[in-house]
């Protein structure tokens, strides 16, 4: 079976954590045949599932990188990277190994840059539209403080209105009640 696949596809078919293939392929590459199809990295799938799955098994009886790599080097020969001659896709000649991880690592990089770039930009919008909400709030505070105050001298004023009318009521009835007497 000669069949290539990404990694993540791989990790699937393997049943391990994308994270974990990952970092199983960069440590044990000299052991999976790789080639790359432009930016794209493609592993033969038969070797490298057993790489992988006999990795993650050593890994988790607490072997060291360095054990694990002995263990590989006597259980399995050392791959080569592979290239299609004829295949457009395919560069001419593949990278060093270190050259490999040099640029893997290069590429995560640049992506949390742009994950941090992404974040910076998000937070930058949250923290106007809090400062926004700030003052918004602020404006409602101040308006319902005037309004209080307003609320305040309106009930004063209706105080003194009922006192007026009552004192106006009795001055009448006094009147009318002299008058009627008369």
């Amino acid at each position: 079976m000669d069949e290539w696949l990404p990694l993540p596809r791989i990790a699937r078919v393997c049943d391990l954590p994308e994270s974990s293939a990952r970092r199983y392929a960069l440590a044990l590459a000299e052991f999976i045949p790789q080639r790359r199809a432009g930016r794209l990295v493609l592993y033969q799938v038969e070797i490298a599932s057993q790489v992988l799955t006999r990795a993650s098994e050593m890994f988790g009886k607490g072997m060291k990188l360095a054990q694990v790599r002995e263990a590989m080097a006597a259980e399995m020969p050392e791959s080569q990277d592979v290239t299609l001659a004829g295949d457009r896709h395919m560069d001419a000649s593949p990278p060093a190994k270190p050259e490999v991880m040099a640029m893997e690592f290069m590429r995560s990089v640049n992506a949390v840059r742009e994950d941090l770039a992404t974040m910076g930009a998000a937070l930058e919008r949250v923290q106007g539209e809090l400062r926004d909400e700030r003052m918004a709030r602020q404006r409602l505070a101040d308006e319902n403080e005037g309004l209080r105050q307003k609320m305040g001298t309106l009930e004063t004023e209706l105080v003194r209105l009922r006192k007026d009318r009552r004192e106006l009521e009795a001055y009448l009835v006094d009147k009318i009640t002299k008058l009627s007497k008369t």
